[in-house]
């Protein structure tokens, strides 16, 4: 039986991309919206287009992936050569409480690209192509759940404010109607772009080269891949025991997330567990001594609340515990 690459490449995008959101769904939860960011997207989408060989679904994902992922690429390789930040875009990917199998799992950004790419190379013209419907319906979409559907810290595809530190400054009303936009129009215009200079149909000789040529470049990333996390690895790291509870309370890391460089945004939750009103103080033992994080939290009966704080990187492998010492009000 002959083997269908187009199959092949579908099942491994989508495998990809369910694994990644399942994996951000058990670490972050689904309100946050972790696993909504375009980039992401662009595994099941352009799995679908590799599916169904729709040369116009990969398209429409294609164009954007080549607006949103080079910028990470570059910033990540900067990161590894020269251990500073370019952009700040994939500091979250490098603070401490970013696990190893995420951190793995987040390089799906190197290989996107080049493999959507070769697949609408590959593929023959379609007799009616709708891209742009495609890119308008889909992009709309993402970028109006991005910014409704989920909370503004977390900036899911960039929607409330610019994704480079630097510039978040621009964020507001204005800027989240413009950039969304911009972006549209701009991917229509590489999408406009691709399909003038593949007209063409591409001699034997031209795939042939560059089929070859791809999987030289999937060797070279899964290389890199594999130095990142290296690089990765012997940095500090920050984890937690597991949470503290007793008859009353419950007491627990949730998450991290990059707040700044060098500093982490921590949330963790704390549960009444009982039938009266409670009011606590919350303590973090990251540094062989407890220190007090929130002082006189209220909770109503039974209620569990999740708790944001910044902590800074820690300059050593941290296993955190926590602890809330509470009393019954009237």
């Amino acid at each position: 039986m002959k083997l269908d690459g187009f199959k092949i490449g579908a099942f491994g995008l989508l495998s990809w991309g369910v694994i990644n959101t399942a994996f951000s769904l058990w670490k972050y939860g689904a309100d946050q919206g972790m696993y909504f960011w375009f980039c992401n997207l662009s595994l099941i989408g352009g799995s679908a287009g590799l599916w169904f060989k729709r040369r116009d679904i990969i398209l429409a994902f294609l164009s954007i992936a080549f607006l949103a992922q080079p910028p990470w690429v570059i910033d990540n390789v900067w990161r590894v050569v020269t251990g500073e930040n370019l952009l700040g875009m994939v500091e979250f990917h490098f603070h401490p409480g970013m696990l190893l199998g995420e951190f793995l799992l987040s390089h799906y950004h190197f290989f996107v690209i080049p493999t959507l790419l070769t697949a609408y190379l590959f593929l023959p013209k379609l007799e009616r192509d709708f891209t742009f419907h495609i890119l308008a319906i889909a992009g709309t979409t993402i970028f109006a759940l991005s910014y409704f559907l989920f909370p503004s810290e977390q900036n899911i595809n960039c929607t409330h404010s610019p994704c480079i530190p630097p510039l978040e400054y621009l964020g507001g009303v204005a800027y989240s109607l413009v950039f969304p936009s911009m972006v549209l129009l701009l991917a229509a215009l590489v999408s406009f772009v691709v399909i003038r200079i593949t007209r063409q149909p591409l001699s034997p000789l031209f795939k042939k080269r560059w089929l070859r040529g791809y999987f030289s470049v999937l060797a070279i990333l899964c290389a890199f891949t594999a130095y990142d996390a290296s690089f990765k690895n012997k940095l500090p790291k920050f984890s937690c025991e597991k949470p503290f509870q007793d008859s009353s309370i419950s007491i627990g890391c949730k998450y991290t997330t990059e707040y700044d460089a060098g500093i982490m945004m921590f949330v963790y939750t704390l549960e009444n567990k009982k039938n009266t009103p409670l009011e606590c103080t919350t303590k973090i033992d990251a540094i062989g001594e407890f220190q007090t994080l929130h002082d006189r939290v209220y909770l109503e009966p039974n209620q569990s609340i999740d708790i944001q704080t910044l902590l800074p990187y820690p300059n050593q492998d941290v296993s955190a515990r926590m602890i809330a010492s509470c009393h019954h009000l009237p």
